[in-house]
């Protein structure tokens, strides 16, 4: 018997409209946020492209937000379709109780049930959200501001390059640029040069393919500041899911019966299963081949 109430009441209240609203409410964030985090870890994302999409994400929450009303309307029309055994109703409205610092107790005003829903959980969910997306953005936001003049470089409607980015840079990572000056020339300079071979119609070049220009035409030791700050810009993480997939890896590969392998071997077992689709597409047998060579060649060495 209490199995059957126990049942009954969750059933009751799974079928509740708040329940279906929810639903609809969470889908609809959650398959945004999910769209963002996917693109977060492609490769060949920078901080900038990072940056746009968090600010667009709150953006979109903040949309939400402030059409929560009408947001609300179209959740409960959405929920209404999902099963026929929906409740069609809110829950019964209640009168709010306001407790006084004396101990005595007032009626506040009336909440319906609908109005009692949206202010305490959906306006709630989506201003928890909005700040936590800000605190994320701010933090993509100060890192990305030391780094505008590669964006300034590749742009070529942009005649002026960012100075004050370019001095953050030179103070954060002084160990590595040699100073302000030098590194400013090496913009200046490289811009002109990326305007004279650059002759498609493209306005905008990346960062990745700034870098790509650099190292193919041999100018390292033409920009050697430039193509430093470009590294690293390029390998910032975004995020850290790159450094929890290794770790699961890792339990996987190395397990109570290889407790006993060698770092170094570890490291390249790992480096082959996080990189599986590149180690599918390789040719054993040309692999095979060039490991046999190395034995041969080890052995005449010996030999003589």
């Amino acid at each position: 018997m209490d199995q059957r109430e126990e049942a009954k009441t969750l059933f009751s209240k799974m079928t509740s409209l708040e329940n279906g609203i929810l639903v609809i409410f969470w889908e609809q964030i959650l398959e945004r946020i999910n769209k963002v985090n996917k693109k977060l870890q492609t490769a060949g994302l920078d901080l900038l492209d990072a940056s746009a999409l968090l600010s667009s994400l709150e953006g979109f929450i903040k949309e939400k937000r402030n059409n929560i009303d009408t947001e609300s309307t179209q959740y409960e029309i959405l929920a209404k379709t999902l099963t026929n055994y929906l409740s069609s109703e809110y829950k019964d409205k209640r009168k709010r109780i306001l407790r006084y610092s004396d101990g005595t107790t007032g009626c506040g005003s009336n909440l319906t049930g609908k109005n009692k829903f949206k202010n305490e959980i959906l306006n709630v969910v989506l201003d928890k959200f909005q700040n936590k997306f800000q605190k994320r953005k701010k933090i993509y936001k100060e890192n990305s501001e030391n780094f505008k003049f590669l964006f300034d470089i590749g742009n070529k409607k942009t005649k002026i390059i960012d100075e004050s980015s370019m001095q953050n840079a030179c103070k954060f990572y002084k160990e590595d640029i040699e100073d302000f000056a030098t590194l400013k020339n090496e913009c200046i300079h490289f811009k002109e040069y990326i305007n004279i071979i650059v002759v498609n119609e493209q306005s905008q070049i990346n960062c990745a393919e700034i870098l790509k220009i650099v190292y193919d035409k041999h100018l390292i030791d033409t920009f050697p500041n430039l193509y430093t700050v470009m590294k690293i810009f390029l390998t910032m993480p975004i995020t850290n899911c790159e450094a929890e997939r290794s770790f699961s890896r890792m339990s996987y590969i190395k397990n109570k019966q290889r407790n006993t392998m060698s770092d170094d071997r570890l490291a390249d077992l790992m480096l082959l299963s996080i990189e599986h689709k590149i180690t599918k597409a390789l040719n054993y047998d040309e692999v095979i081949k060039e490991y046999a060579l190395i034995k041969v060649r080890k052995l005449r060495h010996q030999k003589y």
